[in-house]
């Protein structure tokens, strides 16, 4: 995790990624092609230096719109399940 002191910039953004990705990786015995990034759309998210970035180091990114209230993957995955448990069950009478 990384605490910023200014406002972020794409560049910034890079430069955070540059360090805390790759040691995250190294932490985890991971390669880049192991992983799917999260991120939203947010502009310093899709400038250009944080998307030149991603391509360079082969980083698939999992699409996201801007600022959406859904980025949370958990509380999709348990309004999946509570959807089709709903499907299997009978109504109440």
């Amino acid at each position: 995790m990384s605490w910023l002191q200014s406002n972020v910039n794409g560049e910034l953004y890079t430069s955070v990624l540059e360090e805390e990705y790759k040691e995250t990786l190294k932490y985890y015995g991971l390669q880049s092609s192991d992983m799917i990034f999260q991120h939203d759309n947010a502009s310093i998210h899709c400038a250009s230096a944080p998307s030149k970035w991603f391509q360079k180091n082969k980083v698939k990114l999992l699409s996201w719109p801007a600022y959406s209230p859904d980025l949370n993957p958990i509380e999709n995955a348990w309004a999946m399940l509570k959807k089709r448990e709903q499907m299997t069950r009978p109504p109440l009478p």
